[in-house]
């Protein structure tokens, strides 16, 4: 393995989701190239117990845990090898997955938050856990990684797709570069590469000379915006990587920049959706732009990597 091997943290649960982000990260990164760190924490304690509070009835219910721990490691363990498994038939030696299994300490999402500074990076991880809920599009642990994870690449996994053809959302921002740079020289195993971007109307009505409204200036200003430079600067790039199937798209006048984007996916059948945390309208105060954010929320049946 090369010594400049990415270092990829993938928190697991024991859930089908999870299992599902261990797949994805066999599919998509390079067994030569990366070194997978399975994460797995423990609560010894079922959760449901927290809602007793601290009186008798918890203490009682704590004495009847015996052999809760040992079945719960015991059924993790078997997980384990089942995701080792995913990951050997996609290439990668023993040599190149860690296997970590630890109790609880701050909180599962803390915990995870916690190791993810240790040098990776990236992170993947299931939408939704053990106790998945359908009206939620995302699970407890999930939610909180999204808006706290600023610090390397998150990927959120739905379910298994075509997850090798790649959608790179961008709008010319850094923030969008850095998701071409990630591609570039992470998700080495994308088969296709589609550049997108989308461009709202503008709604500028005016008053003509007979006092009615018309919004010919609106499209005038559309049909002169391009995006060409900004695809070019990208596609150098991701073929400098290596890339070799990239084409471009730019579609104008769209009511909704993240509804766009999610319908380009599913039209084109892209498994994988790539854009920056934020784009040009960056707020500090928010850890992720609306785009971002309304991507994740639409896009459960896809993987989505909020690069930042």
């Amino acid at each position: 393995m090369s010594l400049n091997a990415i270092r990829a943290l993938v928190p697991v649960d024991g859930s089908r989701a999870s299992l599902d982000a261990v797949g994805y990260a066999a599919g998509l990164f390079s067994p030569d190239q990366t070194h997978i760190v399975l994460y797995y924490v423990i609560n010894n304690i079922p959760e449901t117990l927290y809602d007793l509070g601290a009186g008798t009835a918890y203490r009682e219910a704590l004495r009847n845990l015996t052999g809760w721990e040992m079945r719960l490691r015991e059924a993790s363990e078997q997980f384990m090898e089942e995701a080792r498994d995913l990951l050997r038939m996609a290439g990668f030696p023993d040599s190149a997955v860690t296997v970590t299994v630890q109790g609880l300490r701050s909180g599962v999402a803390r915990d995870i938050l916690a190791e993810s500074h240790k040098s990776y990076h990236a992170v993947v991880c299931g939408r939704t856990g053990v106790n998945p809920f359908e009206e939620f599009v995302l699970g407890g642990v999930a939610k909180k990684l999204l808006d706290r994870m600023t610090h390397i690449p998150l990927c959120l996994v739905g379910a298994r797709g075509n997850y090798g053809h790649v959608l790179l959302a961008l709008d010319g921002s850094d923030g969008s570069f850095g998701a071409v740079d990630f591609v570039a020289e992470t998700l080495t195993r994308a088969t296709r590469v589609e550049l997108f971007h989308a461009l709202r109307g503008f709604r500028m009505f005016v008053c003509d000379s007979d006092g009615g409204v018309t919004s010919d200036h609106e499209q005038e200003w559309l049909d002169r915006y391009e995006m060409e430079d900004v695809f070019e600067r990208a596609r150098e790039r991701l073929m400098a990587a290596g890339a070799v199937s990239i084409s471009s798209k730019l579609v104008k006048g769209v009511v909704s920049r993240a509804g766009a984007i999610v319908g380009e996916a599913r039209e084109g059948r892209f498994g994988t959706v790539v854009l920056g945390r934020r784009g040009h309208s960056a707020v500090a105060d928010f850890s992720i732009g609306r785009v971002a954010d309304k991507v994740v929320q639409m896009a459960q049946d896809r993987a989505v990597w909020i690069v930042s």
